[in-house]
């Protein structure tokens, strides 16, 4: 069994499962990351005690969200229990950063309303990359993704916490 004397640092939490073979989404929250780019372990807090997760593999989806595999997960059902659980590392495993605010930070949380659709759902995220997408959870809880780009988003409005947009017709059914 392992043991660590140093206290647990809560890094995030797990938000969601993702695919058939058992993997999860992690959200980094906060200003905390682990210390070392190769994440072999995550400790999930089932009290009275953190349970220590091995790592098979994981991809990074944006600064603070990754997909991760855990050894011996096959199966969604497995990973749906992990799900809303809290994650941490020792705090000797940790390091402190600087956040920058990102589309993610300005952009979760806000509604979706297509002029033709009507109400898509809420921003979980944004993937960034080549072009940075809008990942909306559909109050179906599916997920689908709308390209950020100019020609779709009309307007955000931040008191609102709206972003109204005009999609072509067929986009969000991929």
């Amino acid at each position: 069994m392992l043991a660590y004397t140093k206290p647990f640092i809560s890094l995030g939490k797990i938000i969601s499962t993702h695919g058939y073979k058992g993997e999860v989404k992690i959200e980094f929250l906060g200003n905390f990351l682990p210390k070392s780019k190769k994440m072999e372990l995550l400790f999930v807090d089932f009290p009275p005690a953190p349970v220590p997760f091995f790592i098979a593999k994981y991809t990074q989806n944006s600064n603070s969200q990754f997909t991760v595999l855990f050894k011996n997960f096959s199966n969604p059902e497995q990973a749906k229990e992990l799900v809303g659980k809290t994650f941490l590392l020792p705090q000797n495993l940790v390091k402190e950063v600087k956040q920058e605010e990102t589309l993610d930070d300005l952009l979760v949380g806000f509604q979706v309303i297509d002029l033709k659709l009507g109400i898509l759902g809420k921003v979980i995220s944004v993937e960034e990359g080549v072009q940075d997408l809008l990942v909306v959870e559909t109050p179906n809880q599916e997920e689908i993704l709308i390209p950020a780009v100019e020609a779709f988003i009309l307007q955000i409005d931040p008191k609102k916490k709206q972003i109204s947009t005009q999609i072509p017709p067929g986009l969000v059914d991929l």
